[in-house]
């Protein structure tokens, strides 16, 4: 019809997939009339866990950053729409049973919308809308990367608008943009009493120059005798390292973030002891550039950052790079870090939930379940929204790269990610209505509470729930091996050694096969995203073109090169990094007359170099530039 619209969508910059966030404008509205919008190239999932939700896989080019007006009437918004209960049941979606459990989109999640004259006249904020919601089987067919022929599956949704001439915002979830995120820095800083114990730096910059901001929050300690300097006053009280946002389309994380730093800043006295007792190191932001961009999960480098925290390519991922090394220096100097949590937001389950690292089997069960303790605390300080069942600690192979993992891996011991769903609730009094704003700050406070009470010096809640998630852990064990057929003979689960568990029977009690387990965040694209892509998206750009003035994988002599793996690759990039350093420290012992450098690619001239990574210097990165195509190029003596 006349007012139907599709919508084909963008993957992340430098990929061929990742396509969760979508976030667009609609303008000249016509009020009282049906609007249908349907966003047409979406990924179908693989199905998950017992609720049968899955990925709703979606996104859209992010046009410009929302105009000021977005924020005007914020918490009126969440009073007039903080309950708007999910209304579509299973009831709407006659016909597409064979996808019904493909999004959470046919699980009651609806789109946010904000109007602008809404705005102005009532102070409005983002409300949920739409009806006839379905997400559904497409016509239209993709190639996957193995070469078969797929269908996309689309995402269709009507609405009426209010106002005439009016511009509206549709969005996957509460846009937080980075600049939200420095007015809120700069809020914090003018505040005299907050600065007094909240100290700000920039810990790196991006791939773009964009601030990647560290905040040190904590009662400065009296120097010891003899004096100390500054930076040495907080050192001898241990570390809590909060992250954030290292997925750029998962905004309901830097919400949470400041419901945390509000909550941490604030004089509650619960806020006031936490300051003195810890020095807490937060990086509300890790990922900037794709925030800037409309990435949904990568950089622009057009990777994962939470598949490289253990990467050697510092220039390509310069912030996960320098957390680790943050950490590394801290635990130099003599310091603990107590405590590590980064936080996402996931897409295909309800509630919010953590994901730890179990340590092995072999150990006591006490030492084995003290990685469950912190959540299970969560759990009780948040029963309407925080699920303990849906928490996971398995550490699998393809996460080894991830934050969490490596911080345990550093001696982190209590090293988690919290995910929080796109959609809502489906426990207690919040059963059946969508998260907000405030509910997702409330969780941050909730994180400084359960901190307080995991570092009880009484040790009295952790006794309690250590006792209680043995008895768990027994009746799940025995669940477990009635399911495989090994319970021969057991009707007690006080009767189960847990010290000697069969092969089914994971260390965290989960079956060793359970699905459940498959992926710790949203996968997208119709590929699992919880495995690296590899190499930064200018080495396959590099080993794609061959060299010099060669074709894609084609030397200059018109043979095809032989392509080189990608360990190889990486090795070569840090041998050309070696010889530029110690070609710099012989130049500065000894000037020598300049030298040209040329480009890799198309062996003209660069101007300016600066370093091994250089933005738009030569012509064929400007003639890349010029038909809307960025990327960064190695460059050679």
């Amino acid at each position: 019809g006349p007012r139907d619209y599709e919508l084909w969508l963008r993957t992340d910059l430098y990929t061929s997939k990742h396509t969760q966030w979508f976030y667009f404008r609609v303008s000249n509205t016509e009020p009282g009339q049906a609007y249908r919008f349907t966003l047409v190239n979406f990924y179908k999932v693989r199905q998950l866990d017992r609720g049968g939700a899955a990925a709703s896989v979606m996104r859209c080019f992010l046009e410009t950053a929302a105009p000021k007006a977005m924020g005007s009437g914020w918490e009126t918004s969440q009073s007039l729409y903080s309950l708007a209960r999910c209304s579509q049941g299973l009831s709407e979606r006659s016909g597409q049973a064979a996808v019904s459990s493909a999004s959470l989109y046919n699980e009651g999640l609806r789109p946010l919308m904000y109007s602008c004259r809404a705005a102005k006249l009532r102070g409005a904020g983002w409300r949920r809308c739409g009806s006839g919601i379905k997400y559904f089987k497409s016509n239209q067919r993709y190639t996957a990367a193995n070469g078969s022929e797929k269908f996309y599956y689309s995402l269709t949704w009507q609405t009426r608008f209010e106002f005439p001439d009016d511009t509206v915002y549709f969005a996957h979830c509460y846009p937080y943009t980075y600049s939200d995120l420095l007015d809120y820095l700069q809020s914090l800083q003018a505040d005299p009493v907050v600065s007094g114990f909240c100290k700000q730096r920039v810990l790196c910059r991006s791939l773009a120059g964009n601030a990647v901001h560290l905040l040190t929050i904590g009662t400065p300690e009296e120097p010891p005798k003899g004096g100390a300097k500054p930076q040495q006053q907080q050192s001898r009280k241990p570390v809590i390292l909060v992250t954030s946002r290292v997925h750029p389309g998962e905004s309901n994380a830097s919400w949470m973030m400041k419901g945390f730093l509000d909550h941490l800043t604030g004089q509650h006295p619960d806020a006031c002891l936490l300051r003195d007792c810890f020095t807490f190191k937060v990086v509300p932001m890790i990922n900037p550039d794709g925030v800037i961009v409309g990435n949904y999960r990568c950089s622009l480098a057009g990777r994962d950052l939470n598949r490289n925290y253990r990467s050697p390519l510092r220039d390509s991922f310069p912030a996960v790079c320098a957390i680790v090394d943050l950490v590394s220096r801290l635990q130099a100097r003599g310091v603990r870090v107590a405590l590590y949590c980064d936080l996402h937001g996931h897409s295909r389950r309800q509630n919010v939930f953590m994901y730890g690292c179990a340590p092995d089997k072999s150990l006591p069960v006490s030492e084995r379940l003290s990685e469950r303790v912190f959540p299970a605390m969560m759990s009780r300080n948040a029963p309407d929204k925080f699920e303990q069942d849906s928490c996971k600690f398995r550490m699998q192979k393809s996460k080894e790269g991830t934050g969490r993992i490596v911080m345990y891996r550093l001696g982190v011991r209590c090293a988690y990610t919290m995910e929080a769903t796109f959609c809502g609730s489906t426990l207690g009094g919040l059963a059946g209505f969508h998260f907000t704003c405030r509910h997702l700050e409330q969780m941050g406070a909730h994180l400084c509470d359960s901190m307080l009470d995991y570092f009880d010096p009484s040790g009295a809640k952790r006794d309690r729930i250590l006792s209680e998630l043995e008895r768990r852990l027994r009746v799940q064990i025995l669940i477990n091996l009635q399911r495989s057929g090994l319970a021969a003979g057991l009707s007690d689960p006080e009767q189960l050694d847990l010290a000697n568990l069969p092969d089914i029977v994971a260390a965290d009690g989960s079956a060793a096969d359970d699905p459940e387990e498959v992926g710790d965040s949203s996968d997208d694209g119709g590929s699992d995203s919880s495995v690296s892509d590899g190499l930064p998206a200018h080495f396959e750009f590099m080993r794609k073109a061959g060299g010099p003035a060669g074709g894609r994988g084609v030397g200059a002599s018109g043979r095809r090169k032989k392509r080189r793996s990608r360990k190889e690759l990486a090795a070569a990039a840090g041998a050309v990094a070696q010889r530029r350093v110690s070609k710099a420290t012989a130049s500065s012992a000894a000037p020598a007359a300049k030298r040209p450098i040329f480009c890799d690619h198309c062996g003209s001239a660069v101007r300016n170099p600066g370093c091994c990574m250089l933005h738009y210097n030569c012509f064929c990165v400007n003639r890349m530039l010029a038909s809307n195509k960025s990327f960064f190029l190695l460059v050679r003596a």
